[in-house]
């Protein structure tokens, strides 16, 4: 088995941590609930895009988020990453029209609020950071 986290827990092993804290578990909720709001535009709008180019960052950002909330540091750091890419990638792909702006601001809105919830000091011990 290949692990990678410096406390030695497998990666894909042991997906739900025991008893993550309640800024944890609300930054995954707000993690998904942005995956699930991109994918309802994507269907909403049809975007012009190849299907992997679609689904690839979305995989990515559920296995990021479920990571996170199992208490692994570098999905923390991906998942920040990531989020990122996605406010760049939507304020790029997005037609300005008020359906767009508002899928756009609660995009940001949610992206911001579970990377905040993330980083905060509190949760840092659970990171073993």
């Amino acid at each position: 088995m290949v692990t990678i986290d410096p406390r030695n827990a497998p990666i894909f092993g042991d997906a739900v941590a025991a008893d993550p804290p309640r800024p944890v578990r609300v930054a995954a909720a707000l993690l998904l609930g942005n995956v699930a709001l991109a994918a309802g535009y994507g269907l909403y709008t049809n975007l012009d895009v190849s299907p992997p180019l679609f689904l690839v960052p979305l995989t990515l950002a559920v296995w990021f988020a479920v990571s996170m909330r199992a208490g692994r540091n570098w999905a923390r750091t991906a998942s920040t990453v990531l989020s990122g890419l996605f406010i760049a990638m939507m304020a790029l792909l997005i037609d300005y029209g008020m359906a767009d702006l508002a899928a756009f601001a609660v995009s940001v809105t949610l992206l911001l609020c579970a990377m905040r919830l993330m980083w905060r000091g509190d949760v840092k011990e659970y990171f073993g950071a």
